[in-house]
Order: structure tokens, then sequence, then C-alpha cells
């Protein structure tokens, strides 16, 4: 079986409508998990309506995109989800154009862009503010996209346990406000840890569509991905998903 979890803090229902709708337009029916930050009970009751598993958290200690890799492992847990394929993703700007059980992986995450960290000063950076040491390590790797992670939910379950540990080890000045910590730690443990259960990304493997650092020229570049990231980045991508 196959799980979707996503968090959300502070969207409308407008905001997470795509997200929602396009999953169900899949034909998706494995179990779907929000961990909801300070919940509004209409956005509560539209997600409810729509088959998700409302997970409550009252407040939050540190920023969200932080914060989730406390709870998502206690999710796995609460659900019985350990022997599932977790798809794990953002919520705002995230849609999917195919049924994500399709996709058979023991773990994978999408690259941000297909050129290594020493090409890509944000992302360089985003490993440097808060682990120096550690960009030395992972240089010549591509930069992954922590937005959507999909792996075996056992495996997950320790992994985001991970992300958390050394997140609040890290040296970001402000884990509150939102920082760069989530992409960091993910990148960092999947190619040193978990690098022998890691399914390296390639450009051809048409599961995540990461738009922020993409190049793209019409939409038959767009064809036959499962999952759709950062679409409002993009206008072709955001007519080709939404029209």
């Amino acid at each position: 079986m196959t799980s979707v979890i996503t968090a959300l803090f502070g969207y409308s229902i407008d905001t997470i409508r795509p997200f929602v709708e396009s999953l169900n337009l899949t034909g998706f029916k494995g179990t779907k998990v929000v961990i909801y930050y300070n919940p509004d009970n209409e956005v509560k009751k539209y997600l409810e309506n729509n088959n998700w598993n409302v997970y409550s958290i009252p407040e939050n200690k540190y920023h969200i995109n932080l914060e989730r890799f406390k709870e998502i492992p206690k999710v796995i847990e609460k659900y019985n989800l350990s022997n599932d394929t977790i798809c794990f993703t953002d919520i705002r700007d995230v849609i999917f154009k195919k049924d994500p059980s399709e996709i058979k992986t023991n773990f994978y995450i999408g690259a941000d862009i297909f050129k290594p960290f020493t090409q890509h000063e944000w992302n360089a950076k985003a490993i440097t503010d808060g682990f120096p040491n550690k960009l030395d390590i992972i240089k010549e790797e591509y930069p992954l996209c922590a937005g959507v992670i999909i792996g075996n939910g056992a495996l997950l379950k320790n992994f985001f346990t991970d992300c958390f540990s050394i997140s609040i080890q890290s040296l970001y000045s402000n884990l509150v406000e939102w920082c760069a910590v989530d992409q960091a730690a993910v990148n960092i443990l999947a190619y040193t840890k978990y690098k022998d259960t890691f399914q390296y990304p390639k450009l051809e493997d048409k599961i995540v569509f990461n738009t922020a650092n993409r190049p793209i020229k019409d939409a038959v570049e767009l064809d036959g991905y499962y999952i759709y990231h950062q679409y409002d980045r993009n206008e072709i991508v955001k007519n080709y998903l939404l029209n």
C-alpha cells in the first residue's frame, strides 16, 4: 500500500484545493494524513470530507519545515504505516498527475537541479549556513528537493527522526523563522548515512518535476510525471496543470 503524508499551517481551502483535488483525480485509494498545526475548523472539515486523516497540533516550537520532521515518525506509528510506501510532500505547491501508488521505490528524492552543489550557489549556501563542515562531503552531488520524499515507511520513520535530530544541532541562527534547514538535512543524510538505500535521481525518472531550477521551453517537456512541485513558479507549468 501507499500512503500520502503532508503538513499544513495557515493555508486556506482555495490554496490547498489543487493539491487535494488533483490527488483525488488520480484515483488514489491509500491512507492520507495531514499534520495540521493550529487547525481551522472549516479547512479541517474540507480535508475530512476528502477522506484525509487530520493529525492536529495546537502549536509548533520550530518553523513547520523543521517541525514536521518531528511529527512524521509519530504519524507513521499512529496509523501503522511502517510497511507502506510513504509519499511525503509539501501541500501548497504540489499537484499530482498520476496515482502515486504506481511509484515503485524504496527511497527516492528528486533533484532540485541537475547540477552539483559546486555549481548552484543557493543550495551550497543552504548547507554551509547550518552545516559548514558538510558541503565538502557532498559537493559533487545533485542538490535534492525536500518537498517530495518517497520511500518505505519504516525507513522514512528513521530518516525523518535523523533529519530532526541533526537540524536542531545545526548552526542556523533561527529555527523559528524559515531557513533552509530542511533541504540541508535531507541532502546531508541522503548522501551519507542513507546512501546505500537512496535511489539516485536521474533526469529520465519521471517521478517528480521540481520546477524552481528547471529550464522549460514548452509543455511537451512536462508530460509523464507523477508529481509536480513548485508548479506556481513557472507560468508554462502552471497553465499546463491547471488548464
